[in-house]
């Protein structure tokens, strides 16, 4: 397992400076925090099956909110294999953008926490990012589930924490063409 050369971690935006302690004090430390993500002997068998292994993008927050699901959204999938590529399907439908092809592989910081390491020529064009990797911190992976939380500068520059929350591409998912 490659180890990050440097320490990677990710945290949701409060918002406010005194956000998080404003949000502790209310909810006095019940259950607010996530569970810690145990990286499973198997992973890559349950991120890429025996040959190809389709994700669909079931919900996204948007610095923990809830984002609309529609168009581009609902069409959304990444298919991994076993050899260590991925690429996603946006070229396939009109207007979703290019079709992006990567290397993977999963990463630990000192932290101990696990990351999906993404890498492709692409990315700079594609998701406003100077170097061609992009980290994709991981908060569950099972049979039935990939969770990953990311850095993404959007529209006029501001970083924002996104969290996707992908399932197997037949799986159906309750309320996925959310709406606010």
């Amino acid at each position: 397992m490659e180890k990050l050369p440097f320490r990677l971690t990710i945290r949701r935006s409060s918002g406010h400076p005194l956000g998080g302690l404003i949000l502790l004090l209310l909810l006095g430390g019940c259950g607010a925090s996530e569970p810690e993500y145990t990286h499973p002997a198997q992973a890559k068998t349950l991120l890429a099956s025996d040959t190809t292994k389709v994700w669909k993008l079931a919900h996204r927050l948007n610095d923990g909110t809830r984002m609309n699901m529609a168009g581009c959204f609902l069409t959304h999938r990444w298919i991994f294999t076993p050899k260590g590529t991925m690429r996603d399907n946006a070229g396939e439908h009109e207007d979703c953008g290019e079709t992006l092809h990567a290397s993977w592989k999963f990463v630990k910081n000192d932290a101990d926490q696990y990351f999906l390491k993404l890498s492709s020529d692409q990315f700079p064009a594609l998701m406003n990012t100077e170097g061609d990797t992009k980290y994709f911190q991981l908060l569950a992976l099972s049979d039935e589930k990939l969770m990953v939380r990311f850095r993404h500068a959007q529209f006029g520059g501001k970083d924002r924490t996104i969290t996707d929350t992908y399932v197997p591409e037949n799986k159906a998912v309750a309320d996925r063409d959310f709406h606010w």
